[in-house]
């Protein structure tokens, strides 16, 4: 931080380090020695996903929650959607990443993963609707990816997931998701433009 004269280090509710303030002709150098991932905090992506914080709010195992968190984040690090889009895991019940006012939102029960999409934390809060439960990490994994990217493939520019959802109708995106064909096929379009995209950011730096 010294060496380079960065005036502000933060750490985000998202568990990320937020480096302010670097000179561009220093980020090279800068990525090289901390030799860590990088990520926007600006533009229309997927954000970093909100987990459950600390081990003395809640003592419910985290493990699986955090597990998938990382799995999803290294599916959508490079990929750019209609609108941001916030995510949330949490690890129980208690919700403790604010899940149910994410555009897509997972919570941990004891039948499984529920799945909520559609919700908003913002000016005007917008609860989300559940999509489905999930009984497996997998099957998870494949809801959230195909969610994502059909959102990503159908909506509008500038179109926030609810005014997506509202328009084509949850109804018609259940079945389009669960329809085990066409779910792979969104998850494999996904991932292939994701590492496309992690090549270029990887030649721009």
């Amino acid at each position: 931080i010294e060496q380079y004269n960065i005036p502000q280090v933060a750490i985000t509710s998202e568990q990320r380090l937020t480096l302010m303030g670097i000179a561009q002709k220093d980020l090279e150098a800068i990525w090289g020695e901390i030799d860590l991932p990088l990520s926007s905090t600006y533009g229309n992506t997927v954000q970093n996903i909100k987990t459950c914080i600390g081990e003395t709010i809640c003592t419910c195992d985290k493990d699986k929650a955090l597990q998938l968190a990382v799995e999803i984040e290294k599916t959508t690090d490079y990929v750019v959607t209609p609108y941001r889009l916030k995510m949330g895991i949490s690890a129980c019940l208690h919700n403790g990443a604010g899940s149910t006012t994410k555009d897509v939102g997972v919570i941990q029960t004891d039948q499984g993963w529920e799945m909520y999409v559609g919700g908003s934390s913002g000016r005007n809060v917008r609860p989300g609707q559940l999509l489905c439960v999930a009984d497996t990490n997998k099957k998870l994994y494949e809801m959230v990816i195909g969610f994502i990217q059909y959102y990503r493939e159908t909506a509008k520019y500038g179109e926030r997931s609810w005014e997506w959802i509202d328009r084509v109708s949850l109804v018609h995106i259940r079945e389009v998701l669960f329809d085990d064909e066409l779910r792979k096929q969104l998850s494999e379009n996904l991932e292939l433009e994701m590492e496309q995209r992690k090549k270029i950011v990887a030649e721009l730096i």
